[in-house]
């Protein structure tokens, strides 16, 4: 009898409203036990409305930390969303890299031809390389003393 009403207790969910449903069904359990414990006073009766009594606490206090627990249907829907939101992020990466792609084969020819001219001229393509990025330094250095100075402008 007790796990029957466990039972109509779990269905209950699909029809009812969660707690409201779990405390009808376990009123009507507790009743149902005293009933059958005062209409057949047998030993199995009582032992089997005293397991469904002591098991009404119990499936209360789980009941109510089962509505603390995030339905399948949200999380879902939140995974949902952060693979939305991973796949926008993908996808702006993938344009950046589109961007990106032809300066860096123009960066790699220029490299490639400042190579080929300081072999020609037995210079360090390293040493040159770095001459370059510390002129490109200094060209940054001066934008920005220029904006500190002239902010206007």
């Amino acid at each position: 009898m007790c796990t029957l009403i466990l039972y109509v207790t779990s269905l209950s969910s699909l029809f009812l409203p969660s707690n409201i449903s779990v405390n009808v069904f376990l009123t009507g359990g507790v009743g149902i036990s005293a009933a059958a414990m005062i209409l057949s006073p047998a030993i199995i009766i009582f032992v089997a409305g005293g397991i469904c009594i002591a098991n009404v606490p119990y499936a209360i206090y789980k009941e109510r930390e089962l509505k603390k627990i995030p339905t399948l249907r949200s999380m879902n829907n939140k995974l949902r969303e952060d693979a939305n939101h991973l796949e926008e992020s993908v996808d702006q990466l993938v344009q950046e890299m589109n961007i990106l792609e032809p300066e860096a084969d123009r960066a790699s020819k220029v490299e490639g031809k400042l190579r080929k001219q300081a072999n020609k001229q037995h210079v360090n393509v390293d040493k040159l390389l770095g001459l370059v990025k510390e002129n490109d330094q200094v060209l940054v250095d001066k934008r920005v003393s220029a904006v500190c100075i002239f902010p206007n402008s």
